[in-house]
């Protein structure tokens, strides 16, 4: 259940010891790195205090809806595809 992170670069800050971070909190928190903006429904949170405050100041963290988010023209699954997937999840014992 515990892990480690240890991450490095020139904006992040040394020696700090993150509380309650879940796995979950790494794809906000690299899609913040990478200057990108956070779905509003992404489950996580940025781990801000990873970062040197210059960079907090200068990189608000921002949110987009969803919505907004989703490329236009994206795939979508068919029905067939999706039913597919379902069973390969139960398979392998993701969902019941």
């Amino acid at each position: 259940m515990d892990g480690i992170l240890m991450i490095t670069g020139a904006t992040i800050r040394r020696g700090v010891r993150i509380e309650g971070a879940h796995i979950m909190d790494l794809a906000p928190t690299i899609l913040y790195m990478m200057g990108r903006k956070i779905p509003d429904d992404m489950d996580g949170r940025v781990l801000s205090e990873i970062f040197a405050e210059e960079f907090l100041k200068n990189n608000a963290i921002e949110f987009v809806d969803q919505q907004e988010h989703e490329e236009v023209g994206s795939p979508v699954m068919s029905e067939e595809d999706e039913r597919s997937v379902v069973e390969r999840l139960k398979g392998l014992g993701y969902i019941s």
